[in-house]
Formats: structure tokens, sequence, C-alpha cells
């Protein structure tokens, strides 16, 4: 094998590495093979080209992936203690407006359940006094709208919340994702 079959196979094979790390790769096997007096013999002693680009994984598998800043070490331990009471607070808050909202809807379904029941209890003064029936069965009709509108607003309402949770809980991530 010649210098040429032998660089073409490692650049195929090492086709998988970081830009940066292919490049400095490439350019040491070729330096080392044109610095070398027999280059059949520099080829021999190599191995081949799969040989080194195993080597050359296995040697970029062992390094660590980025140092780590020590001042940004530094500075993350020290907002610790105010990244997380306002987290906590964060979550409470959003733990409480979605509690409130759930408090609300169930309150919404007891209006709408009292209205229809108090309408079809007034059914049976029906008799014996027909304005209170007729107030008791308009006092449903309007808990029951009333109920129906809330529920209908108040579930709007959490999905637009819910929607707006998401969307920025998405953001945050893709941030501190980069």
């Amino acid at each position: 094998m010649d210098k040429k079959q032998f660089m073409t196979e490692l650049k195929v094979r090492l086709k998988r590495l970081p830009h940066d790390e292919y490049q400095e790769a490439i350019n040491y096997y070729e330096e080392y093979l044109a610095e070398s007096k027999n280059e059949a013999k520099a080829i021999e002693k190599l191995g081949t080209p799969e040989q080194v680009a195993a080597k050359i994984f296995a040697d970029y598998a062992g390094k660590p992936a980025n140092k780590v800043n020590p001042l940004v070490v530094l500075l993350t331990i020290c907002s610790i203690p105010i990244l997380l009471p306002v987290g906590i607070s964060l979550f409470a808050a959003a733990s409480a407006a979605a509690i409130t909202i759930f408090a609300l809807i169930i309150s919404a379904f007891a209006i709408i359940l009292t209205s229809v029941v108090g309408a079809l209890l007034s059914f049976g003064l029906i008799g014996s006094e027909p304005l209170t029936t007729i107030f008791f069965i308009g006092y449903g009709m309007f808990g029951l709208s009333l109920g129906y509108f809330m529920f209908i607003g108040l579930w709007k309402l959490s999905k637009l919340i819910g929607t707006g949770f998401s969307r920025l809980g998405v953001k945050v991530l893709r941030r501190f994702a980069k």
C-alpha cells in the first residue's frame, strides 16, 4: 500500500471525527509519511488505516469533552442561594395558579349542578306556589348559564396558561441547551 492509498482510506475512516480533530489527524499522518525516508516501512510500522483510525478514535474518546472554566463553577455555586428560592417561588406560583383554575372549574360545575337541582325541585311547588316556582326556574337557568360560561371561560383560560407555560419552558430549555 502506498501513501496515497493509505491516506485515502484513513480519510474515509475518520469522517466521523469533528472537523478540527479530523484535520489535525490527517495533517499529522501526512507529515509523518512525508518525513519518513522509507514510505513503505513507515506505513508498515503504522499498521493498516483501520488500525490507525481505531487508535485515533480510542484517543479521541479518552479526551475530556470540554475544560470547565473555574469562574463559571464559582458563579454557579454562588448563584444557587438566589436561583433556588426563585425557582421554588415560580413553581409555587404556577402550582397555585393551576390549583386556583381547577377550583374555579369545580365551582362552575357546582353552580351548574345546584342550579339544575334547584330548578328541578321547584317543579314540586308548581301547584302551591307558582311565583316561587317561576323564580326558582329562572334562578336555575341563570345559574346554569353562569356555570356554563364560567366553565367555558376557565377551560379556555387554562388552555391558554398551559400553552404559555409550555412555550416558556421550551424557550428556557432551548436557551440553556445552547
